[in-house]
């Protein structure tokens, strides 16, 4: 006789209720609150993992895309929309962090694009890479609304993905791998009043981040041959398999995330590491991760 026991829905499909649940209440998942011990925080998208030489801890439950930090004050955002781009369910959450330990979660800004990316503190605002409609969303430290900054004329589209202040200037990534024709990335750097200054045209496909060394060497991931790349030329290979996205430095440590490049609507189920380096590139550790890095930030 066939079963009467009814089907469970997939994982993603429960993620997706969990997240919409979340959203209705604004109610924010804090899985481990203690990051004493943890070098880093990994954005994912299967939650927030802090991570250490020996391993990782969950410490948010959910789908983000941007986490930057901010004196005692942690930024984040979350997509609780997954793919359901009809009804915008991105929203801003701030925690705080001292003494090594997050408390006091609460959602400041609600109803954005589900397809945002990267976040970062500029002058004194919060800046949200609003991907889908190729804009810069500000807003204070409180999630208020400053104003939206349409830096990029609506085409082509060029799947702007990540921003970083260095050194007085603003820098935007442009992925452009959806362009037709096929061009490689970019940085478009403005300055403080978001006048452009230059766009640097990169040799590499696909491209995520622009980070900063402790020796003012600007650095990205070229996403598609699994590899770093300094402003002087350097590359450094992390895979010949899979795909860089997610860097930053420590005192001792290079940290660097490495993700599957899978089909577009099951990207909330693939699984990622990272990889941890010495501070000359060579790998001390692979730490194999639930989902699939986005950002990673430094606790130290």
């Amino acid at each position: 006789m066939p079963s009467t026991t009814p089907a469970l829905p997939d994982l993603s499909q429960l993620r997706a209720a969990l997240a919409m649940h979340r959203y209705a209440r604004d109610a924010v998942h804090v899985a481990h609150a203690d990051l004493r011990g943890y070098d880093w925080l990994v954005a994912s998208s299967k939650g927030v993992f802090a991570v250490n030489d020996d391993g990782f801890a969950t410490v948010l439950f959910g789908w983000y895309f941007g986490i930057c930090r901010h004196g005692d004050w942690l930024y984040l955002f979350e997509n609780c929309g997954h793919r359901l781009r009809e009804r915008p369910r991105g929203r801003l959450v701030r925690l705080t962090l001292r003494d090594g330990r997050l408390s006091d979660p609460v959602v400041i800004a609600r109803g954005l694009d589900c397809h945002c990316h990267q976040i970062a503190v500029i002058d004194g605002l919060l800046h949200v890479v609003d991907t889908a409609n190729q804009a810069i969303l500000r807003y204070d430290l409180d999630g208020r609304p400053v104003d939206v900054l349409h830096p990029f004329d609506a085409a082509p589209y060029h799947h702007i993905n990540a921003i970083a202040q260095i050194d007085g200037r603003i820098g935007v990534m442009l992925h452009n791998g959806r362009h037709e024709p096929p061009m490689t990335s970019q940085i478009v750097w403005f300055d403080p009043d978001w006048r452009p200054i230059e766009r640097q045209t990169l040799p590499d496909t696909g491209c995520h981040d622009i980070v900063a060394d402790d020796h003012g060497r600007l650095w990205y991931a070229a996403s598609m041959s699994g590899e770093l790349v300094a402003s002087d030329g350097q590359r450094i290979p992390i895979s010949s398999e899979l795909m860089t996205r997610g860097i930053a430095f420590g005192p001792q440590r290079i940290i660097v995330g490495l993700s599957i490049f899978g089909p577009r609507e099951r990207r909330d189920a693939l699984r990622g590491m990272v990889a941890l380096c010495d501070r000359q590139f060579q790998r001390i550790a692979n730490i194999e991760l639930p989902g699939a890095p986005a950002v990673i930030i430094s606790l130290r």
